[in-house]
C-alpha cells in the first residue's frame, strides 16, 4: 500500500511538472510571435496567456481576449490582434494535440494515444474539470492496475513504454 501511495504522489507531481513545462514552452512561443508582431509588453502578455492555458478550453479564450485587449490598449492595430490570435491558435493546436499527450502523458506513464482518448472522454463527461483531471486520474488508475494480476493487461495497454 505504501508503494502504491508513493507512486500515486509521483504521478501527480510529474503531471504538474509536465504542465509547467508546457506553460514554459507556450510562453516562449507566444513571446517570439508577439515580439515579431511588435507588440509592447510581449513577454508579460505571453506569460499571462500561457498561465491561463492551465484551464482547458475556456483558458485559451480568456487568454486570447486579454491579449487582444492589451494589444489594442498599448497602441496595437487590428493586424496586430490578428497576429496575436494566429500565434495563439497555432501554438494551442500544437500544445493540445502534440505536446500535452507527449510531455504530460509521458510524465504520468500513459501513452499518447491513450492520453488523447482519456482527455476527450473525461472532458465530454465532466467538461473542463474532466479535462484537467484526466491524466492524473488515469495515471493513478494505471498504478492500481499494475498491482492486480487481473488488470495488468489494461495497465500494459495504457503504458507509454515502447516494446519490440
Amino acid at each position: 500500500m505504501q508503494e502504491t501511495l508513493e507512486k500515486t504522489s509521483m504521478v501527480v507531481q510529474k503531471y504538474l511538472i509536465g504542465k509547467l513545462t508546457i506553460i514554459s514552452i507556450l510562453t516562449i512561443v507566444y513571446s517570439i510571435g508577439f515580439m515579431i508582431a511588435g507588440i509592447q509588453y510581449a513577454i508579460l502578455i505571453a506569460l499571462l496567456a500561457a498561465l491561463l492555458t492551465f484551464i482547458p478550453y475556456v483558458g485559451n479564450l480568456i487568454a486570447a481576449a486579454i491579449a487582444s485587449i492589451l494589444t489594442l490598449s498599448t497602441g496595437g492595430t487590428m493586424t496586430d490582434i490578428l497576429i496575436v490570435i494566429g500565434v495563439m491558435s497555432i501554438a494551442q493546436f500544437i500544445e493540445s494535440y502534440i505536446l500535452e499527450p507527449w510531455i504530460v502523458g509521458g510524465n504520468v506513464s500513459i501513452n499518447p494515444l491513450f492520453s488523447i482518448i482519456t482527455v476527450l472522454f473525461l472532458s465530454s463527461v465532466w467538461g473542463a474539470g474532466g479535462a484537467i483531471l484526466a491524466l492524473p486520474v488515469f495515471g493513478v488508475i494505471k498504478i492500481f492496475f499494475d498491482h492486480f494480476e487481473a488488470s495488468k493487461p489494461l495497465a500494459f495497454l495504457m503504458d507509454d513504454e515502447e516494446f519490440i
